[in-house]
């Protein structure tokens, strides 16, 4: 299916969540294609989860005027409201739309300010980006605040506003450009919403992407070499293969088996398992990572004894309840289609 016509819109400082991502995913959010597809349950569920987060920050900030338009926004700045929620801001000149979630009156004029559900930016560069045009729209030398999980908070330095420099030129760049090159990679593809689009074509080309013991940043070198698809890698010497960036050592013989595998079909022994004396039991944890605390994050162990049976599955979870109560522990085990609990 071909893009719609180029929009005119202009670049979201939220593009910068794509754009980290897939250069490709934020080139076809200017073209729109009918191939969207709407988010999975659990993107809506973080999308509703940072949404409470944002309420919680709010509710916890004090008296507040939320901005209805740009104008509006101007008037509010204008009057030196001292907390403005939702405020709207569109620079032609940057190209750019932005809405961060909050403007804070300091002495040195408004300081942005986004909430957000990580604990942690530390790991999160496509927010530190995001934060960062908010900054640069407001033309301001303070730096926008991350008020994150938990009660903590950041702020986003130099090096973020020299990277939101560098996407908004990228962006500016796509908005004009022909699709770019990608490949496939496991996470990235399947919470994409073009991934209809784009994963059948990376499949029927074989793209190095599917390989797990190739990364990304190792393609380009790899096809430079010569080695462009699954095929071409499965026909390949490990022995010969040439060490490239994010390409070396044992990584080339375990791709060169995983690709000859995928052509083939055919399921390769590496090595013959040791095995376990005893009984072997399998056991799980399942974390969530949206509790509000890391003591809440484990909430099931699971265990899988012989004859590893569907029918033979436990497990142990708790709840600490909305009021933080004493961890509640169960044993669960399903007989036939009906679980049966016991509280501990």
């Amino acid at each position: 299916m071909q893009p719609k016509e180029l929009t005119t819109r202009l670049i979201n400082a939220s593009d910068a969540i794509a754009w980290k991502t897939c250069r490709r995913r934020a080139w076809y959010d200017f073209r729109q294609p009918d191939a969207g597809m709407a988010p999975d349950p659990f993107e809506l569920l973080i999308m509703e989860a940072g949404m409470d987060h944002e309420q919680s920050v709010l509710m916890g900030l004090g008296d507040y005027q939320t901005a209805q338009d740009e104008t509006h926004t101007a008037e509010l700045i204008a009057a030196r409201t001292p907390l403005i929620y939702q405020p709207k801001f569109q620079d032609k000149e940057l190209s750019v739309v932005a809405q961060p979630d909050f403007l804070f009156l300091e002495d040195e004029g408004y300081r942005a300010g986004d909430a957000k559900l990580a604990r942690s930016m530390k790991d999160k560069p496509d927010l530190r980006i995001q934060l960062a045009v908010y900054q640069r729209v407001l033309k301001t030398e303070l730096s926008t605040k991350a008020l994150l999980a938990e009660g903590n908070f950041e702020f986003i330095n130099e090096k973020d506003l020299k990277n939101s420099d560098a996407f908004l030129a990228d962006m500016k760049e796509l908005a004009t450009a022909d699709r770019p090159d990608a490949h496939f990679g496991a996470s990235r593809c399947n919470g994409c919403p073009y991934r209809q689009t784009c994963v059948p074509e990376f499949r029927a080309n074989g793209d190095l992407g599917q390989n797990y013991f190739v990364d990304a940043r190792a393609i380009p070198h790899l096809q430079a070499a010569g080695i462009s698809t699954l095929s071409d890698l499965a026909l390949a010497n490990p022995e010969t293969l040439p060490d490239v960036p994010y390409f070396k050592g044992e990584k080339k013989s375990k791709a060169v088996l995983h690709a000859q595998s995928v052509i083939d079909g055919k399921i390769i022994v590496r090595s013959t398992p040791t095995r376990i004396t005893g009984t072997p039991i399998h056991f799980d944890i399942e974390t969530n990572p949206l509790a509000a605390e890391s003591s809440e994050e484990v909430y099931l162990w699971g265990f899988l004894p012989p004859p590893y049976e569907p029918q033979d599955f436990e497990h142990l979870w708790h709840d600490g309840g909305a009021e933080k109560r004493p961890k509640c522990l169960a044993a669960v085990s399903w007989k036939g289609s009906q679980p049966k609990t016991k509280i501990l």
